[in-house]
C-alpha cells in the first residue's frame, strides 16, 4: 500500500466534510458518489484506496468550493461546465482531484442517505449515494461505445480495472437487487440525456459486456487489462495478498454474467435469474464434466482454445461465468432444472 495514497484519502474525507457542512448551511443537496463514495462510504470495510472525491451538488459550485479557506482551489478545464466543474484542490503538497456533476443523479427517487462517516477519531454527517445506486453507475461506466468511458483517456485502462473491482466490491457485500437494475435504468437514460444519445438498455448492457470481455482477452487484445496495470492497482490494495489476472478474469467474467442475464431475463426480474446463477455457479464450477461441456462449447462458439484450456486449469470459476455471459439463456434452462 502506498502512504502518500492514505494522505490523499484522507484528505479527500477532511474536504468533504467541510463541503457537506456549508452545503447544508446553504440549503442545497450535496452527494458523495464514485469510487471514493464506494471505499470510504458503502462497503462494509474499504478494499482500496480512492484518491478523488465525485460529488453531486445542487447549488453554486464555485462558490461552495470558495468555502475551502485553507486550501488552495485550482479549476480544471471541462467541456461541458453546465454539466461538470472540476477542481484541483491542494493543502500541504497533497493535491485531490474533485469534480462535481451538476445533473440530477436519477429522473426520480431518492438515491443517496444520510451517514455519520469517520476520520480518525472524529466523525460527520453527509449524503451518500446508496450501494444501489453506485453499482448501478459503475456498470453503466463500463459500457464503452456507449454511455460508459472514453478509451481515448489518459488512464483509462486503471480507471476500468477499479470500476470493475469496485462493482465486484459491491456486490459482494450488498448483491445485485431490483432496485439497482431500476437505477441501472434510470442511470442509462440520464447519461443518455446528458450525452444526447439514443441508446437502448440493450445496447448499453451489450457494450459493457464486450468491453468486459476484452479486457479479459475472450475476445480481442484491444482494451486488454495486464500485469502492468494490475501492478500500479495494487498501491491502493488494502488487502492482504495480491490482485492477479485470475482474480480479474473472474471479476470481469462475472460482471459480464450478471448483464447478459440481465439482458436474457429482463431487468425486472434479472436479480432472481442472478441469484439462481450464482449458486449453479457455485455449484458446478468445479464439476470436472461440467467445465470440459461449457470449454467445448465455447470453443465451438470461437474463443481460443489455449486460452480456454489455461482458464480451465488455473481459473474454472472464470471459465463458468464466461460462459453464462456468452450463453445466459442456456444457463437459465439450468436454473430452471434446478441443476
Amino acid at each position: 500500500m502506498n502512504p502518500e495514497f492514505q494522505k490523499r484519502q484522507n484528505e479527500v474525507l477532511e474536504i468533504f466534510s467541510i463541503l457537506a457542512r456549508e452545503a447544508k448551511t446553504a440549503g442545497e443537496t450535496l452527494v458523495f458518489i464514485g469510487g471514493s463514495a464506494v471505499q470510504t462510504a458503502a462497503l462494509k470495510q474499504p478494499r482500496r484506496l480512492s484518491i478523488d472525491l465525485d460529488l453531486y451538488y445542487s447549488g453554486d459550485a464555485e462558490a461552495l468550493l470558495s468555502k475551502l479557506a485553507s486550501y488552495k482551489v485550482e479549476k480544471r478545464p471541462a467541456k461541458q461546465e453546465d454539466l461538470f466543474v472540476f477542481y484541483n484542490v491542494v493543502k500541504d503538497n497533497v493535491q485531490v482531484k474533485v469534480d462535481i456533476a451538476r445533473f440530477p443523479l436519477v429522473d426520480t427517487g431518492k438515491p443517496f442517505e444520510l451517514k455519520k462517516l469517520t476520520i480518525g477519531k472524529k466523525y460527520f454527517e453527509a449524503n451518500v449515494a446508496m450501494p444501489d445506486y453506485l453499482l448501478a453507475s459503475k456498470l453503466t461506466a463500463i459500457a464503452m461505445g456507449t454511455i460508459g468511458r472514453s478509451a481515448g483517456k489518459e488512464g483509462f485502462r486503471l480507471d476500468f480495472l477499479k470500476d470493475v473491482f469496485d462493482s465486484n466490491c459491491l456486490i459482494d457485500d450488498f448483491s445485485a437487487g431490483s432496485q439497482m437494475w431500476k437505477f441501472f435504468e434510470q442511470v442509462c437514460q440520464v447519461q443518455n440525456k446528458v450525452r444526447n444519445t439514443p441508446f437502448t438498455l440493450n445496447q448499453v448492457i451489450e457494450s459493457a459486456v464486450k468491453a468486459l470481455l476484452d479486457s479479459a482477452l475472450a475476445n480481442s487484445n484491444s482494451i486488454r487489462i495486464g500485469k502492468p496495470h494490475l501492478s500500479e492497482f495494487q498501491n491502493a490494495y488494502l488487502q492482504i495478498g495480491t490482485i492477479g489476472t485470475k482474480d480479474y478474469w473472474t471479476m470481469a467474467y462475472r460482471l459480464a454474467a450478471y448483464l447478459s442475464i440481465a439482458k436474457a431475463s429482463g431487468v425486472e426480474t434479472a436479480s432472481e435469474s442472478i441469484e439462481k446463477m450464482e449458486k449453479i455457479v457455485a455449484k458446478k464450477y468445479s464439476d470436472k464434466f461440467f467445465i470440459a461441456t461449457w470449454e467445448a462449447k465455447l470453443i465451438e462458439s470461437g474463443l481460443e482454445r489455449k486460452r480456454l484450456h489455461e482458464l480451465k486449469v488455473i481459473a474454472p470459476l472464470a471459465l463458468t461465468y464466461l460462459f453464462v455471459a456468452k450463453y445466459p439463456l442456456e444457463f437459465n434452462k439450468l436454473a430452471d432444472k434446478k441443476l
